[in-house]
């Protein structure tokens, strides 16, 4: 609508929708608009939006930061439901299999954020297939609009754009669980951010971008899997035992037998946001901050800044950093090697996924190396272990993932009652693109967005400190690679010293 009228999108409160500018459809990109982004030359007042009203846009003032309880949707907040804990203790006593809690908690949550409208049958027509009731999202018919005034935006404020997904016949989903990637980004000026979505159940989804800019703005959305496809991976690939197959070469003496083996699990902005100092268990912020130019990261996640050669010198003078993980950790190694003085050791953990040869004589599990660390060692050195349960990760099922990473984070907790000095930092997957079809399955960016939520949950409150850069690869200049170039790499060095001496940050 262009007029300017209030228009209702469904499940979502009234709302100005304005028509973008340039609405395509490329391959998997859902949208791909422009917008103008305006000056702000005074400090642009926070705003708190709650679920007790909706959140708005006000003509000429813009939201800086939003607090956003997702939870309960103001229109629905009737449908609430109190469950006392001890209703039905039914975890009391086994916990043993019970993945279907998460169903659970999903059909509750979409229910609240659901409006039903009563069926009526007739019964008197013959039973008709037709095309069903509910078809897969469709890239081409699913809407994207701006939520607010398009000529309102600042700088410093947060563009939301509403996504309402339809099927190919055109009809509304119910239901979310479509996974989208967005950024916004401006060519000429060098800057971009990616955006954050918020999916809310019913098929309607949000995306906020910070405005760290002014001037141009195109906001690129893509569908990369429609819910179904993200089922897929979820209930067959991620189920499927075996997926990562080897031939061994076993030697004794002169004798050599070689056989197939496989992996199997038992039993089959101008004024940014006030931020905190890098620490561990920090919050999700909205939006994880934006590139400044092509080589230049600012994070809204914690206080970080560049570091001189010097200053990693003096960070890392008194500590031993000991990596263990994939190559891209070996990545950060290389980025520091040249830089004297730094003790550094690293290991490269098995098995991988990959069409690579890798040779390796002594492995160790995360745990066991954890172990290994001694509180006489911690008298004389301060640790700092830099983990990542990664990319090659990713055939794992999600029971062999969670009880390998389980491990670890019990290694994790005993060696900070042995060394409380120590500081443990998990470095969390990013997207990437993919260029083989089987890429695509064991290694689709939906499984790897899974797998941070699940390192998240498993080790979050006991002290470990987060080093995410999924917004920070996927609203980068540069190719989305498992490898990323060296500038990006630099950026996650830089927030990675942040985390070590955030002392040192000014």
């Amino acid at each position: 609508m262009t007029d300017g009228r209030r228009a209702t999108l469904r499940h979502i409160d009234q709302m100005i929708v304005c028509n973008i500018l340039g609405v395509t459809h490329v391959d998997n990109k859902l949208f791909s608009g422009r917008i103008i982004i305006a000056r702000s030359n005074y400090f642009v007042q926070q705003r708190i939006c709650t679920t007790v009203a909706p959140v708005t846009f006000d003509r000429g003032l813009a939201s800086t930061l939003f607090k956003i309880n997702h939870d309960v949707n103001p229109k629905n907040s009737h449908k609430v439901i109190y469950r006392s804990p001890k209703l039905y203790p039914y975890d009391d006593y086994n916990r043993f299999s019970m993945d279907w809690i998460g169903i659970v908690d999903e059909l509750e949550w979409s229910h609240q954020h659901t409006e039903y409208e009563p069926v009526r049958i007739n019964m008197s027509e013959p039973f008709d297939i037709g095309n069903g009731f509910r078809g897969l999202t469709s890239a081409n018919n699913t809407r994207v609009t701006l939520y607010g005034n398009k000529h309102d935006i600042e700088k410093g404020s947060f563009v939301h754009v509403v996504i309402v997904t339809l099927d190919y016949y055109g009809r509304s989903r119910d239901m979310g669980g479509d996974f989208f990637l967005a950024y916004m980004s401006s060519d000429s000026l060098n800057k971009s951010t990616a955006g954050r979505v918020v999916d809310y159940g019913n098929g309607t989804y949000s995306v906020y971008f910070f405005a760290a800019w002014a001037g141009d703005a195109y906001v690129h959305i893509g569908l990369r899997f429609n819910r179904e496809g993200v089922l897929f991976l979820e209930n067959v690939i991620k189920n499927k035992e075996k997926l990562i197959t080897y031939t061994a070469n076993y030697t004794n003496g002169s004798v050599i037998d070689i056989r197939p083996c496989a992996l199997v699990n038992e039993d089959a902005q101008t004024l940014p946001p006030v931020l905190q100092s890098c620490a561990a268990d920090l919050p999700v912020p909205l939006s994880d901050g934006y590139w400044k130019d092509r080589s230049v990261f600012v994070s809204f996640v914690c206080k970080s800044q560049q570091w001189t050669k010097q200053q990693i010198s003096t960070c890392l003078a008194d500590k031993k950093l000991i990596l263990c993980g994939d190559s891209t950790l070996m990545q950060i190694e290389h980025s520091l090697t040249p830089i004297r003085g730094i003790d550094i050791v690293s290991h490269f953990v098995y098995p991988r996924v990959g069409n690579v040869v890798v040779r390796f004589k002594n492995g160790v599990l995360e745990s066991d190396l954890l172990d290994r660390i001694v509180q006489p060692n911690c008298s004389s050195s301060n640790f700092v272990i830099v983990l990542n349960f990664a990319f090659h990760y990713g055939a794992f099922t999600n029971r062999a993932y969670l009880e390998r990473i389980y491990h670890a984070r019990l290694a994790v907790q005993r060696l900070m009652l042995r060394c409380p000095t120590s500081k443990i930092v998990i470095k969390l997957l990013h997207p990437r693109d993919n260029i083989f079809i089987e890429q695509s399955i064991h290694s689709a960016n939906w499984v790897f967005y899974d797998m941070n939520r699940i390192i998240r949950r498993v080790f979050g409150g006991i002290g470990v400190h987060f080093l995410d850069i999924w917004d920070m690869v996927l609203s980068s200049f540069e190719n989305k690679t498992v490898h990323m170039p060296p500038t990006v790499i630099v950026q996650e060095v830089h927030l990675m010293l942040s985390y070590i001496c955030p002392e040192m940050v000014t």
